[in-house]
């Protein structure tokens, strides 16, 4: 989990960091973020959100947050999951 809590960021860029296990297979993969206590996240920051595609076959989930506003303050969660496997929450920095 990660949490986005100082509002020092406000305005600014923030990385929410999330780095998943290696033994992971690659094919049909599906990177998911969620916010607790909120449903619709990517509706909620649309325009202001990019993950790192090409990083993502490096084990890299990350997502960029642009223009941190205070309402995005929370502790969010990234999850990995590919066709045929189970869930796999991913390793996140703070």
């Amino acid at each position: 989990m990660t949490a986005l809590m100082s509002p020092g960021n406000i305005g600014q860029l923030s990385i929410l960091g999330c780095a998943f296990e290696p033994d992971i297979q690659m094919d049909s993969i599906v990177v998911q973020w969620a916010k607790e206590g909120v449903a619709g996240l990517v509706h909620k920051l649309r325009g202001r959100m990019a993950m790192f595609a090409d990083q993502v076959m490096g084990r890299n989930a990350s997502l960029e947050l642009r223009d941190v506003q205070l309402s995005d303050a929370g502790t969010y969660q990234c999850s990995v999951t590919t066709e045929g496997v189970g869930k796999q929450f991913c390793s996140t920095g703070q």
